[in-house]
């Protein structure tokens, strides 16, 4: 019973927690069984290693047919990073792709995306684009969370000097700390920001390359038709169109011109809050005329043009969010200046007050320094003011005195200069002497 209990214990913290993209749920045969159906192309391991560095790349290959392979990594420093495969073969119109380390809320959030689309299923850099779209939404909350906590630590700033001393040492470390890690954060992610912007630039000069590339009018373009049929169609509709050489496992794993086609599994919502895509036959249309090729491929070409638009909309955005990140780096580099001014002219205005003590105590000082010297000097037993005779005798030795005086005076003094004056001098011209040899 206390076994079976802490598995269900273990079971329900693993569903807790964020996936890993370096974890996968299910065995390592399975995995390879679904590369070789998803056509996945063995770069995106070299990606996904990448865990701290964003990437997005497009390579043209060979894979039995002319493809283009995206590979797509966003940074593992925060929760909820994401990975993105997809195999785009441009004859076709399809699409294998997968999305690595997508959460219930995340694999939610795309399939209701990918249920709005239609005839935008068939270019490749849909899926890449929703990546952007999530990234967008992820480095919104850590922008705003990371500005309110280096805003809180410039407020910390604004304390009176002598408030410090009712904290303890290590209260003031502690915060010190604190201050040191929210602008390194906020530092960081600044940088990373800046790193996605460039990957997202590559998307955009992606998609006006596919749009002079791959979209535009050729005799080798096949033109990729998608109707509604129903779930048996009949031999007739079988004859008069032969299909793609894929089988129906992968087209029904691949997005396609004219649906997003996926196999629902064990998700954690229910089927009503997303709708089953329509069913759909693919096949190539041979006897598809210039005009069809000509409207599909102006189709996809506008396709790109309104992808390309939103992900400049969205480097604006993170244009913005590079802006005000600095804004705060250097507002925080800024407070920290006014506190050290501010503290100095403290210091400054306290060793004035300090001053103007010790004049007072040195006027009295040299008011009774005479006074008290001669009070000494007279008291001496070298005068005799008054002996038995009732005269004044001032005795013989006194000369001693003098010169004691004079020698241990001097002494002292040249010891003064020797330790503060002439020593440091001569330190301050071999530090000189050593700089100007190096």
């Amino acid at each position: 019973m206390g076994s079976a209990k802490s598995q269900l214990e273990s079971n329900l913290e693993t569903r807790q927690k964020p996936r890993n993209i370096l974890r996968l749920p299910f065995a390592e045969n399975t995995f390879d069984s679904i590369c070789s159906r998803f056509q996945v192309h063995k770069s995106i391991a070299r990606t996904i290693a990448r865990k701290d560095v964003p990437s997005f790349s497009c390579e043209r290959i060979e894979m039995d047919h002319p493809a283009l392979v995206y590979n797509c990594r966003t940074p593992n420093d925060w929760a909820n990073d994401l990975a993105l495969s997809a195999t785009y073969y441009p004859q076709h119109g399809l699409t294998f792709a997968i999305i690595y380390g997508s959460s219930g809320d995340i694999e939610k959030a795309i399939l209701e995306r990918l249920q709005s689309i239609n005839a935008e299923a068939a270019h490749p850099l849909l899926l890449p684009g929703i990546i952007a779209e999530l990234e967008l939404a992820r480095h919104t909350r850590l922008v705003e969370s990371s500005i309110n906590d280096i805003e809180t630590r410039i407020s910390e700033m604004k304390f009176h000097p002598h408030n410090a001393r009712e904290l303890l040492r290590s209260q003031i470390e502690h915060r010190n700390h604190l201050k040191r890690e929210s602008w390194l954060d906020l530092t960081y992610l600044r940088n990373s920001l800046s790193t996605w912007s460039a990957q997202l630039l590559k998307m955009v000069e992606n998609a006006e390359a596919l749009s002079v590339e791959d979209f535009t009018t050729s005799d080798d373009t096949t033109i990729f038709i998608s109707k509604p049929l129903p779930i048996r169609p009949t031999p007739e509709r079988r004859n008069e169109k032969h299909r793609l050489d894929f089988d129906d496992e992968q087209i029904s794993a691949g997005y396609v011109h004219g649906a997003a086609y996926t196999r629902r599994t064990d998700l954690s919502y229910s089927e009503q809050e997303v709708e089953e895509p329509k069913s759909t036959e693919y096949y190539i249309d041979d006897n598809a005329d210039d005009e069809d090729k000509d409207v599909y491929l102006a189709q996809m070409r506008k396709v790109g043009g309104r992808i390309k638009i939103r992900l400049a909309a969205i480097r604006d955005d993170y244009d913005e969010k590079i802006r005000d990140c600095t804004m705060r780096v250097d507002g925080m580099a800024m407070a920290t200046q006014w506190s050290h001014s501010e503290t100095a002219v403290e210091i400054a205005l306290a060793t004035n007050q300090d001053s103007k003590v010790m004049r007072s105590i040195s006027l009295v000082t040299m008011v009774f320094l005479p006074g008290t010297f001669f009070a000494t000097v007279f008291s001496m037993t070298f005068f005799d003011w008054f002996d038995d005779e009732g005269k004044t005798r001032v005795s013989s030795y006194l000369w001693i005195y003098v010169v004691v005086t004079i020698v241990f005076t001097a002494i002292t003094i040249g010891l003064w200069y020797f330790f503060v004056i002439f020593r440091r001098t001569g330190e301050g011209k071999g530090d000189e002497e050593k700089a100007r040899i190096e």
